[in-house]
C-alpha cells in the first residue's frame, strides 16, 4: 500500500515545478488541496488541473525529468478519465487533469476566481481551489477516504449557494454529464453515512435525474425506438415530464421531431 505525504513534502515537489520555460496556473483539488488548507493531515497525491495543453506538457516534461514515471491509471483513477498519472521512487503521484476532470468536470471562471494563490516560483503560480470545488470533485469519486474528506469539509463550513451554482453551471456548460449522476450518488452516499442534511438536496435531485432521462432517451433512440409515444411507454416515468424533456432536447439539438416522430438530425 502506497503511504501518505504531509504538507512539507507536497510543498517540496511543488516547487520542483517552478523551472519552466512558459507560465503555468496550476490548480489544486482533492486530498493535496485538503492539506495545504489544513483539513487533512496528509494525502497519497496531488490532483490538479491546467486550462490547456501547453501547460498541461509543461507540467509533464518537469516531472518526468524530475524522475516521475508514467502509471496506469486504475480503479477510481480510471473512473474520473484521469489524463496522466505520475509517480515518482516514493509513491508520491501527480494525478493531472487538461481542464476537463472527474468524468465531464469543467475547470469554470467561478473555480479559478475562487481558489487562492499557495504560491508561486518562477513562472508557476500553484492555486488551491475552494472547499465547495473539492467537496463538488469529492462528491464525484468513489472511494470510501472521499466520503470522509466530504465530512471534513462540510464540518468547516461550505457555501450551498456556491455549490448549487456551480452546478448549474457545470450541467449547462459540461457537454459529458456522466459527473451529474456521480455526484447525486455520492451526496446520496455522503448523507447515508453521516446523516447531514444537504441544502438544495431537491434542485440537485432533479438535475441528476432529468440527466439520466436523457441518456436513456438517447439509449432508445440509438436502438431503433424513434416514435414518441413508444419512447414515454419504454421508459415508463411520468407521460408529461417524458414529453417535456424530449421537446427541450430537440431545443438543444439533440434531434428533431416531426410528427410524433423522432428524427436525427
Amino acid at each position: 500500500m502506497r503511504k501518505d505525504f504531509d504538507r512539507g513534502y507536497i510543498e517540496k515537489e511543488l516547487k520542483k515545478i517552478g523551472d519552466i520555460t512558459l507560465p503555468v496556473d496550476f490548480y489544486m483539488i482533492g486530498g493535496g488541496a485538503m492539506s495545504i488548507k489544513g483539513l487533512k493531515a496528509a494525502t497519497k497525491d496531488v490532483d490538479g488541473v491546467v486550462k490547456d495543453s501547453d501547460q498541461f506538457k509543461q507540467l509533464k516534461d518537469i516531472l518526468t525529468d524530475s524522475g516521475y514515471i508514467k502509471v496506469e491509471a486504475k480503479g477510481a483513477y480510471d473512473k474520473m478519465r484521469t489524463r496522466l498519472v505520475l509517480q515518482n521512487n516514493e509513491g508520491f503521484r501527480f494525478d493531472l487533469f487538461m481542464r476537463k476532470i472527474a468524468n465531464g468536470l469543467l475547470l469554470s471562471s467561478g473555480m479559478m476566481s475562487r481558489a487562492e494563490l499557495f504560491f508561486s516560483s518562477g513562472k508557476l503560480n500553484v492555486y488551491v481551489m475552494a472547499a465547495e470545488d473539492i467537496f463538488i470533485m469529492k462528491s464525484i469519486t468513489s472511494r470510501v477516504r472521499d466520503r470522509e474528506d466530504m465530512k471534513e469539509l462540510y464540518t468547516h463550513g461550505l457555501d450551498f449557494d456556491v455549490i448549487k451554482e456551480e452546478i448549474i453551471w457545470q450541467s449547462d456548460n459540461s457537454d459529458e454529464k456522466g459527473w451529474l449522476s456521480d455526484f447525486f450518488v455520492g451526496l446520496n452516499e455522503f448523507i447515508e453515512r453521516y446523516d447531514f442534511e444537504i441544502p438544495y438536496y431537491s434542485a440537485f435531485e432533479e438535475l441528476a435525474s432529468e440527466e439520466v432521462l436523457k441518456y436513456r432517451i438517447g439509449e432508445l433512440i440509438d436502438s431503433g425506438v424513434v416514435l414518441i409515444q413508444e419512447l414515454v411507454t419504454e421508459i415508463g416515468e411520468d407521460q408529461g415530464w417524458v414529453k417535456g424533456m424530449l421537446y427541450e432536447m430537440e431545443k438543444e439539438g439533440y434531434f428533431r421531431i416531426d410528427d410524433g416522430v423522432v428524427k436525427k438530425k
